[in-house]
């Protein structure tokens, strides 16, 4: 059985309280060979150059290749000179954090300003939902209100013609009344009236 022993000299080992890490620092090698897009592969480098223990790996198409970009998705950083001194390049425009994979081959390592999370997915599947719902609920909303307005147009409708009625033919349930005067005061017709004979 063989075992794998990586020997560090005492800078590399330094007391993990004066090295400065940034834990959330979220990186992506904007170009990845596509024989080595692994997640596997990328994961056991980080791992066997004593930088971090990956979470997952998330692959885009590199424009006009075969080739790959690829977001890192840290789990943990691990605590030593070498980490703080690759993110410190990380952060630094003016300087390429490397990481050699297979010299002369390496990485270039950019920070990721926008890191998708891992539960990315579910999220997404949950918004779709919640807007669907939505959308369905407004589309009931927005028919029983179209039907509360054809409605009450019907009763308005139906109304005015009434009203109208009234008006054209002068009367007041069907009688026919003389003191009806929609334009002024009412008349009393002192022939006619009950009132006139007293």
């Amino acid at each position: 059985m063989c075992s794998e022993t990586t020997n560090y000299s005492p800078l590399m080992m330094r007391n993990i309280d004066y090295v400065t890490i940034n834990h959330n620092l979220s990186i992506y090698i904007p170009h990845i060979l596509a024989k080595h897009a692994s997640e596997e592969y990328i994961k056991y480098i980080f791992k066997t150059l004593n930088i971090a223990t990956i979470n997952r790996v998330d692959f885009l198409d590199h424009k006009n290749s075969i080739d790959k970009i690829a977001f890192i998705h840290i789990k943990l950083w691990y605590s030593n000179i070498i980490v703080e001194h690759l993110q410190e390049k990380i952060m630094d425009q003016n300087q390429n954090a490397r990481i050699v994979y297979d010299d002369p081959h390496y990485w270039i390592l950019l920070p990721n300003k926008r890191p998708v999370p891992q539960n990315y997915a579910e999220h997404l599947c949950n918004l779709e939902k919640s807007v669907s719902e939505l959308n369905q609920s407004m589309i009931e909303k927005i028919s029983n209100l179209e039907t509360s307005v054809k409605e009450m147009q019907c009763y308005l409708n139906n109304d005015n013609n009434n009203n109208m009625n009234l008006f054209v033919n002068n009367s007041c349930c069907g009688a026919v009344s003389a003191a009806w005067n929609p334009c002024g005061e009412p008349t009393i017709d002192t022939e006619s009236s009950p009132l006139a004979n007293q």
